[in-house]
């Protein structure tokens, strides 16, 4: 079942897609996700890491 929290629509949202993320494998998803997290949220923004190799890192 899938949830859909209401939320105030004065606040701002991150919304942060985790299904590429591999934090064990590409320590590069890590730095890339933190780099997002530092910058200032207007409204509701979407994070989607471009992803990379696992062989890559």
């Amino acid at each position: 079942m899938r949830r859909i929290a209401r939320r105030d629509k004065a606040s701002d949202l991150l919304v942060i897609n985790t299904t590429e993320l591999d934090f064990v494998e590409r320590s590069r998803d890590l730095e890339e996700l933190l780099r997002g997290l530092i910058q200032p949220v207007k409204g509701t923004q979407f994070f989607l890491p471009l992803g990379s190799p696992k062989d890559g890192d």
